[in-house]
């Protein structure tokens, strides 16, 4: 356990800790391309799905979460048929 832990600190502050863990999933979204310019395509797609959930357009909301799910399947592995929806 980090010594930082262990102790108290009086006053205001901030503590910074980092702990490493081992056998721990790697997030996929860390390999990523990063995102080249301003990053007025993002904010304009985040936007659009606002709308779309707005809208209550399901198709746009299940789009969106199919490509999380790929992230999470990258990381976990395909999810269990017990377990989908």
């Amino acid at each position: 356990m980090p010594s930082i832990l262990e102790q108290r600190i009086d006053g205001e502050g901030r503590v910074e800790v980092s702990v490493d863990v081992a056998g721990a999933p790697r997030w996929i979204w860390l390999d990523a391309e990063p995102v080249s310019g301003d990053g007025s395509e993002v904010l304009a797609a985040v936007a659009a799905l606002h709308e779309a959930i707005g809208r209550g357009d399901v198709a746009a909301f299940e789009a969106a979460h199919a490509a999380k799910a790929v992230d999470f399947t990258g990381i976990f592995g395909p999810m269990p048929e017990d377990m989908r929806a």
